[in-house]
């Protein structure tokens, strides 16, 4: 029976990224204590964990790093991950340098917990569970902190999972750390599924959909004019170019078009949307907070949520608009089948098709009325079965005390 979870994020409870860990942090049972480590320490004011405590690595000193470097080149780990990589035929000056990086980042991030925890009178034993949200340098990181005394696990959602999303088409020492985690939880089957075949490591991996909380369904009349949403960064991978272009061809259906979330490419994607669409007809809301957006919807009747991703794991920004009974159009990548049902609570696309995405809000906003509150019945359904918090989360922390 675990006493203990140690946490290993990014930067939550700091900054205003990793949102979809909130509604996780509240549903922790009360008989585990929960130790939150941040890598990262933004400026600001650190948002609600409940009764965890957090351990910032901020006044935290770094390792010798020659010395550190020194120790991950002549390391076992080390020489797995340069036979992954000739295995995958992978093996390239560029590979070999980001590897060393890798493993060098582990190390250092596990002497910083290290240190911080012990700072905060913590020692880890056999009765906790050092527990990365992302399956990169971190998770390994927990692996050495672990010692073979603490068990080990990790998520993967995306970007630290799929070959595709790195710049050599390798994600580092996969199989290695599946094979000695006690468990391994992609956020979706498909994702599973892909992490399976190239680890053949079955028997530790567990797909476990993450869950967003009910702030009720949102009520909805009859307008003729089409309130569409879309909320995520603005980067080049989440294609918010394809929905300038889709809005920019469509014929005689009035809209508004709404953009929640800020990025890179903000100044860049507001051009583009002043020069291709009628001026009122778009709106960017920028970075907001998660319970502002919530009320957005409550308050406002949205008719449909977009999402033309190139490429995802399963975006939580769908499973808040189903849970208000939004339906979705989304383009058919990553685990998205999983949470969007084709024709019956959403429509899915296929990605880097403006064309496409204009067949598809058309399509929605001709629908009778009747079919379309189908497909707004159809998204409430599919949250309360399959993604909310509380249900998903409660199950997931069973599984973690019986490990």
């Amino acid at each position: 029976m675990i006493k203990r979870i140690i946490l290993i994020t990014n930067a939550f409870p700091y900054g205003s990224g990793e949102t979809f860990l909130e509604p996780e942090i509240s549903c922790v049972p009360n008989d585990v204590e929960m130790v939150i480590v941040p890598l990262q320490q933004p400026e600001g004011t650190a948002r609600d964990v409940h009764d965890c405590r957090v351990c910032s690595l901020k006044n935290v000193a770094s390792p010798n790093s020659r010395f550190t470097i020194l120790k991950a080149v002549f390391s076992k780990v080390f020489f797995q991950g340069l036979k992954e990589l000739k295995q995958c035929n992978k093996f390239s000056k560029r590979g070999l340098k980001e590897l060393l990086m890798f493993v060098y980042s582990a190390k250092v991030i596990a002497a910083k917990i290290q240190a911080s925890l012990l700072q905060n009178q913590i020692v880890i034993d056999e009765h906790d569970i050092l527990y990365s949200y992302w399956m990169d340098s971190a998770a390994l990181a927990a692996y050495y902190l672990a010692n073979n005394k603490a068990k080990v696990i990790c998520r993967a959602h995306g970007a630290d999972l799929y070959d595709e999303r790195t710049e050599i088409g390798h994600q580092f020492l996969r199989k290695y750390m599946c094979n000695r985690f006690s468990s391994v939880f992609p956020i979706s089957k498909q994702g599973a599924d892909y992490l399976i075949n190239r680890t053949e490591c079955s028997n530790k991996i567990h797909f476990f959909h993450l869950g967003v909380m009910d702030h009720g369904e949102q009520p909805y009349h009859h307008s003729n004019l089409l309130n569409i949403v879309s909320c995520s960064n603005v980067i080049d991978l989440k294609r918010l170019d394809i929905i300038i272009e889709a809005l920019s061809v469509l014929k005689d259906i009035p809209y508004r078009w709404i953009h929640f979330g800020d990025g890179e490419k903000l100044e860049e994607i507001k051009q583009r949307a002043t020069s291709k669409l009628a001026a009122g007809t778009f709106w960017f809301a920028g970075r907001v907070p998660n319970d502002e957006l919530h009320r957005y919807y409550q308050q406002n009747e949205v008719s449909i949520f977009v999402n033309a991703s190139d490429t995802e794991g399963i975006p939580v920004s769908i499973m808040e608009a189903i849970s208000h009974g939004i339906p979705v159009i989304a383009t058919d990548v990553g685990g998205t089948a999983e949470v969007v049902h084709h024709k019956q609570n959403g429509l899915l696309i296929e990605p880097g098709n403006p064309l496409a995405l204009a067949e598809a809000i058309q399509s929605i906003a001709q629908l009778p009325e009747s079919e379309y509150m189908h497909f707004r019945e159809n998204a409430r359904r599919e949250y309360l079965q399959d993604w909310n918090a509380q249900v998903n989360f409660k199950e997931f922390y069973q599984i973690l005390k019986e490990l």
